[in-house]
């Protein structure tokens, strides 16, 4: 079945290998994020309406992406990149270390995931005109 939202998250295999519940997290994840986005009516007008798509990987990952030749600009701190910065259809890579695998409870993991995406969203936000999402 195909991902409905407009806000999509991912994660690099290195990562998803590292943490057997990350992928539990990001679903969940996703759900709060466009539950958070569309409150704020970020999807009231369809023709400009965002569609993000947001992959988490590892910092070296990071750093091998963002020189593909593609024109990712850098976002927010604590290394995060976007292509197509000023479209409302991007794709955003977040760095997450290492450490996200010495968590073993599902919430704890969500909760670093939602500091991010919190982060770089409002970035997003702010360039775009709509509203700020909150923790």
């Amino acid at each position: 079945m195909a991902n409905l939202f407009p806000l999509q998250l991912s994660a690099s295999k290195t990562l998803l290998e590292l943490s057997p519940i990350l992928s539990a997290a990001l679903t969940n994840t996703e759900a709060w994020l466009n539950f958070q986005t569309m409150g704020l009516n970020w999807f009231a007008d369809e023709a400009n309406s965002p569609r993000f798509r947001y992959r988490f990987v590892s910092q070296e990952e990071l750093n091998l992406q963002s020189n593909d030749g593609l024109a990712w600009q850098h976002e927010a701190p604590n290394s995060a990149f976007i292509a197509q910065s000023q479209s409302l259809n991007c794709v955003i890579l977040i760095a997450l270390t290492e450490e996200i695998a010495k968590l073993s409870e599902q919430i704890a993991i969500e909760n670093i995931l939602r500091e991010r995406l919190v982060e770089v969203t409002n970035a997003r936000a702010q360039v775009l005109n709509f509203e700020p999402i909150g923790l």
